[in-house]
């Protein structure tokens, strides 16, 4: 089996003044991960308290797709359940 390549890119557009200075710290699968199977969630760490309004994942620029149900709420640290399956290949995941 060919490992699944997670590849996490920094897509993030804020719109609120205070959200402006809030970045990624890390994310699980890590950027430029190697994993043997393919996740069954995404983890995305911030600086703080984030509110996600869209996360989708692209595999080899095969187009985005939205993954699944956003957290309803605002965290530092947010999961997000991969609704979609994913086969072998290179993933970039976006959110806003």
């Amino acid at each position: 089996m060919t490992p699944v390549r997670a590849i996490i890119v920094a897509a993030v557009l804020f719109s609120a003044g205070a959200q402006a200075h809030t970045h990624l710290e890390s994310s699980a699968p890590a950027d430029e991960a190697v994993l043997a199977s393919a996740p069954t969630e995404i983890t995305l760490r911030f600086s703080e308290a984030t509110r996600l309004t869209s996360v989708s994942i692209e595999k080899d620029g095969e187009g985005e797709k939205e993954i699944g149900a956003l957290p309803k709420t605002a965290a530092p640290e947010l999961k997000v359940p991969l609704a979609v399956p994913l086969s072998t290949g290179r993933y970039v995941v976006s959110w806003r």
